[in-house]
């Protein structure tokens, strides 16, 4: 049954009439007229009427259905457009009790006059406001004539910016959507919308949702205080009985009808007061003050409090590019605020940024990979040097692999249509120039910019079949094809030329290439429309200074050193089959007591092991990578309810025997660590570059020694302890971080007694632990 068909079976009432303002001196075309119909403080229909200029009379007629056999009576309330329904009682209104029977054959005529003083209440009341600002993709780029990396802001244009008013209650916090507006082509956005001050009762709001970070801190400032009666518990929706209770000092209940009618009373001014006791019973909270959150804030609410969203659509569905929380609220804002500056996350479609312009030649320049944090000119490009195709090198030495962006652009003269992309091995066993087969070159979008409304047209960029060849389109053709696009302005992601696909994943993955040195370059096609043919193939030169002719025999190309794996993953287990990275506990005597002492004692996994305060416990371990591009590993300890300690921070970490103990790459090279790099001197700096394979290492703590920065002691109490052992490789794809690529873990779990804490009442956990002596003779009777 359709929509229609319910509403034939549900009881129809109309209320319609005429809206005089001619008892107003001065009407605003801008302000809406609204009319709502309620029965017992609920909305059953709303409706918005606009003047034209010069009217002073609106006719109206509202239409609603109810669920009753025969006509109710219902309240007939007049206030401003911009005042949401849920808080029209909360602002001066005109407002008309209509009994049931008024309506005659279910109608009824209600004339309405607004008196001056009303109308000039609800101009005051209501203004417009605007927030002008900028949303942008904020990146560090390289500037090749500084030779630095440089702070650059990107247009981020055609997204979708909303800013929401913001209401805080206790933990509770709401928004409500008050306007939105696109951004242009330099990322710029406009929001007008009107707002009106009225009293503020939080139980007339919905949508409540809890704040996580506020209910920690209020739990955390409730605890100094004594009380009466128990700390609310967090829900979605607020309970205001709790409050009444809170400040009466006992533990009556009272039903939430009861109290919202107990505080309702003059505009709320019973709750304004229950909130000036409250703070007098809780402790002070000038961060929560600031915050405005009630009680600590006044209970008024006169301005917008802003915050915040915005969206896009880079090809792959509308996503979330940014995105305020009610802790980052603009409070009490101005009817003008200008300046905002809106930072994108990763996923945003930006503009080109700055001191990466093309050339004006018809040639071709690699900028790099990854996402702009690896210029060419920070990777090694000279084949006759160790340290060829390395990220950073001398310093990072990082090797690439995954799926590796290739960014870079065709001159300005280029008439290249289409473009393909062909490597070869250098080392080790040199191969031939061959084209990137089609399962190592991924897709990307591109967007272009329309200028009207969706904004930004999508491309996908991937291989196409073109005159017998798998190439890629640029965006010269592109725009050809395209005529409705901007050519004035560079399509987001302008720079990208290729995704190269080099492994099928960072877990449970394996390489499409082996291991090596890989030389690249680009071959460009122009495209005969007639015949669907491509011609006149080229390798793309290499782009001069500015001001210089194109050398034909200078080629574009790009070196990059691959370090992939394979890998596999087993269920049940955190470890990955690897030895790239690998770690691994000994099977025996991961963990000794008192190490080369008399009373050295060793415990395996899920073993016991009773210490006292000033022992030690020496961890060994092994953390490698066989093919020596090992970056870090870290060691921590997790016991008790979420609690944690730096092992490596707190211990003495040295060699088991490997002299080059680390715990990351660059400290091999300092200290005394660098005297040991293949035997030679410290006066070298690059005797061992780029190789580090780890080995075996061990790690001493001392039981009840201070952890740095915490209130806690090493192995502070009786309890099971995770050791979690982690270790990283330095291969990057030139965007994730070498920290969250290719790494493994391991994790070794025991327990430990503490001796001298047996009975300690400070320690409940020691305090059932059976004494040695009684563990002892259960061995002997079994």
């Amino acid at each position: 049954m359709g929509k229609h068909d319910e509403e034939k079976d549900k009881c129809k009432q109309v209320v319609k009439g005429i809206i005089s303002l001619k008892e107003v001196n001065e009407i605003n075309s801008d302000l809406g007229i609204k009319i709502a119909v309620f029965r017992d403080c609920r909305v059953i229909k709303s409706k918005v009427l606009r003047l034209d200029s010069g009217q002073a009379e609106l006719e109206y007629e509202l239409t609603f259905h109810h669920e009753h056999n025969k006509p109710i009576g219902v309240r007939v309330v007049v206030a401003p457009s911009d005042v949401p329904d849920e808080q029209l009682r909360s602002i001066e209104h005109y407002q008309r009790w209509v009994p049931a029977r008024s309506f005659k054959e279910g109608v009824a005529r209600i004339d309405v006059i607004v008196p001056d003083r009303l109308y000039l209440c609800w101009l005051v009341c209501c203004r417009t406001y605007t927030l002008r600002g900028r949303m942008v993709c904020r990146r560090s780029v390289w500037d090749r004539r500084e030779r630095r990396f440089v702070i650059c802001d990107a247009p981020v244009r055609g997204a979708k910016v909303t800013a929401f008013d913001v209401d805080s209650f206790w933990w509770w916090c709401r928004t409500d959507d008050v306007g939105s507006d696109f951004t242009d082509i330099n990322g710029n956005f406009e929001i007008k919308f009107k707002w009106c001050c009225w009293l503020w009762r939080p139980w007339l709001l919905k949508n409540w949702r809890l704040d996580n970070d506020l209910v920690n801190r209020i739990r955390d400032l409730l605890k100094k205080v004594p009380l009466t009666i128990p700390i609310p518990h967090p829900d979605p929706e607020p309970d205001f009985t709790i409050f009444e209770r809170m400040v009466a000092g006992t533990n009556v209940t009272l039903s939430r009808t009861a109290a919202m009618e107990a505080v309702d009373v003059e505009g709320g001014g019973n709750f304004v007061k229950m909130g000036e006791e409250l703070v007098k019973r809780l402790p002070d909270a000038p961060d929560l003050k600031a915050l405005h959150i009630w009680p600590w804030w006044p209970f008024f609410d006169c301005k917008p409090d802003i915050i915040f969203k915005a969206t896009q659509d880079c090809g792959n569905g509308e996503e979330t590019i940014y995105q305020e929380t009610c802790f980052q609220t603009r409070w009490d804002i101005n009817t003008v605020i200008s300046g905002v500056t809106l930072v994108a996350n990763e996923k945003a479609c930006c503009g080109p940024f700055c001191c990466q312009d093309p050339s004006d030649e018809d040639c071709l320049i690699f900028h790099g990979v990854g996402c702009g944090g690896y210029p060419i000119e920070q990777i090694e490009q000279d084949p006759a040097k160790p340290l060829v195709g390395y990220a950073r090198p001398g310093t990072q030495d990082r090797p690439f692999g995954g799926s590796i962006r290739l960014r870079g652009v065709f001159g300005d003269a280029s008439e290249v249509d289409f473009y393909k992309l062909q490597s070869r091995r250098i080392s080790p066993a040199p191969t031939a120039w061959t084209d990137v087969p089609p399962d190592q070159i991924g897709s990307f979008n591109r967007g272009h910019w329309l200028g009207v409304f969706p904004w930004i047209q999508n491309e996908l960029v991937s291989l196409q079949d073109v005159g017998g060849e798998k190439v890629l389109k640029t965006i010269n053709r592109y725009r050809e094809e395209n005529p409705a696009v901007d050519t004035n302005v560079d399509p987001s992601h302008s720079d990208w030329l290729a995704y190269w696909v080099t492994a099928t994943g960072i877990i449970n993955g394996f390489p499409l290439l082996s291991d090596g040195v890989y030389e690249l370059r680009v071959v460009g096609y122009k495209y005969n429309e007639t015949t669907k043919e491509l011609f006149d193939q080229q390798i793309m030169a290499l782009c001069p200074p500015v001001g210089n002719d194109v050398d034909p025999a200078k080629h574009t190309t790009l070196h990059l050193r691959l370090d992939n794996r394979v890998s596999s993953s087993d269920p049940g287990s955190i470890h990955l089959n690897t030895t790239e990275p690998d770690c691994d506990f000994p099977d025996i005597c991961a963990v000794v007591k008192n190490e080369g002492k008399p009373d050295e004692e060793c415990v395996n996994p899920c073993g016991f092991l009773r210490v006292k305060a000033g022992d030690t416990l020496t961890i060994h371990f092994k953390a490698t990578d066989s093919d020596g591009h090992m970056e870090a590993y870290s060691m921590t300890s997790h016991w008790g309810e979420s609690n944690v300690f730096n092992v490596l921070g707190v211990g003495s970490l040295g060699p088991d025997p490997d002299q080059l103990f680390g715990p990351n790459y660059s400290s091999t090279f300092a200290g005394s660590q660098a005297l040991y790099r293949g035997g030679l001197p410290l006066a070298n700096p690059e005797h061992d570059r780029p190789f580090w394979f780890g080995g075996n290492f061990k790690v001493k703590v001392k039981v009840d020694d201070i952890v740095p920065a915490t209130e806690h002691k090493v192995f502070e109490t009786c309890c099971a302890y995770l050791l979690r052992l982690r270790v990283w490789k330095r291969t990057t794809n030139g965007c994730t971080g070498s920290y969250y690529f290719h790494f493994n873990h391991c994790e070794f779990s025991f327990t430990v007694i503490r001796e001298d804490l047996i009975g300690d009442p400070k320690h409940p956990s020691c305090s059932e632990i059976c004494p040695e002596e009684e563990i002892k003779e259960k061995e002997k009777v079994e």
